[in-house]
């Protein structure tokens, strides 16, 4: 009578090595970075161009443009003069166009021409001159 035999195979795995396996050397290089996530604050920048050849249909002689640094927007808004309340109005109308898409600008860069009235205003929505 033959007896038979299974034979299974065997495979070796290596030993696993543990960083207390490891030669200890003086002079191991490592490459260590370091990121620090900080909110920068967002910019703006206005000015208002110079009188139109020709008046609007409207009434419109003037535009003040604004940009907004953060999110790459281009804004104008149409003045008739550049009274001190037509700045306010247009301005007012384009900060708040920012803060409803949830922008809030925290320094306002302007021209060397802007009205006190319009520098006040700007500093009491707690933003900084530039």
């Amino acid at each position: 009578m033959i007896h038979k035999t299974s034979i299974i195979p065997t495979v070796s795995t290596p030993p696993v090595m543990t960083t207390l396996d490891l030669p200890q050397e003086s002079n191991i290089q490592t490459h260590c970075a370091f990121a620090k996530m900080m909110s920068m604050p967002s910019k703006v920048y206005s000015d208002q161009i110079s009188r139109f050849p020709q008046t609007s249909s409207c009434g419109n002689k003037y535009v003040m443009i604004l940009y907004d640094h953060h999110s790459s927007a281009i804004l104008a808004e149409p003045l008739k003069s550049r009274s001190e309340s037509e700045l306010l109005r247009a301005f007012t109308k384009l900060r708040q166009h920012l803060t409803a898409r949830g922008l809030c600008p925290a320094l306002h860069i302007l021209d060397n021409e802007c009205l006190k009235g319009l520098k006040n205003y700007i500093k009491k929505s707690n933003a900084t001159l530039g």
